[in-house]
């Protein structure tokens, strides 16, 4: 049946045949759903080259990582041997200190001719001297002295030949 509508164009009411209006509404659907899905595939599409940027960047950065590695496993090689040294240097004795400090202690007309380690910080020294009272000023800075302790005159006798003194004192080491 035709309908006829006899209203002056301006009271007329527009009327959308609803299947048109079903057409355009599907059809900015399908865009929508199309853009939403071209949307979703060029994100997923920049994601997976920004991921496989970021593989080839750590690709690139593994020789650093596993030198990085071998320098720290060297450090803690070498943390761990001076860790050995230091206690180890803890047990010993400083010889070149003794030595030194009983350079300092060693009056001008006295030689040393032998300086000895004995058991239990026992330092026993051999030499020679000009006279008695050179090995007596000796004796006496030895004495004195705040690294030596319990000195004892072993034997003093004269050489004839030479017109020197030969001694022998043993001393024991404080501190060490």
């Amino acid at each position: 049946m035709i309908q006829i509508n006899l209203l002056p164009p301006e009271e007329r009411s527009i009327e959308i045949p609803l299947k048109r209006a079903i057409r355009v509404s599907i059809f900015f659907v399908c865009l929508l759903l199309v853009s939403l899905y071209g949307y979703g595939l060029y994100t997923e599409l920049t994601l997976q080259q920004d991921l496989q940027r970021a593989r080839n960047q750590y690709e690139l950065l593994r020789p650093t990582q596993q030198k990085m590695l071998a320098a720290d496993q060297k450090q803690q090689a070498i943390i761990n041997k001076n860790a050995i040294l230091t206690a180890l240097t803890k047990e010993r004795k400083s010889w070149h200190a003794v030595f030194a400090h009983l350079g300092t202690v060693v009056p001008e007309q006295v030689w040393l001719t032998e300086v000895s380690a004995g058991n239990e910080n026992l330092l026993l020294i051999k030499g020679k001297a000009a006279n008695y009272p050179e090995v007596a000023a000796f004796l006496k800075k030895l004495a004195k002295d705040s690294l030596f302790t319990d000195m004892v005159l072993i034997k003093a006798e004269q050489e004839m030949m030479l017109d020197t003194l030969r001694f022998e004192v043993s001393v024991k080491i404080k501190g060490l």
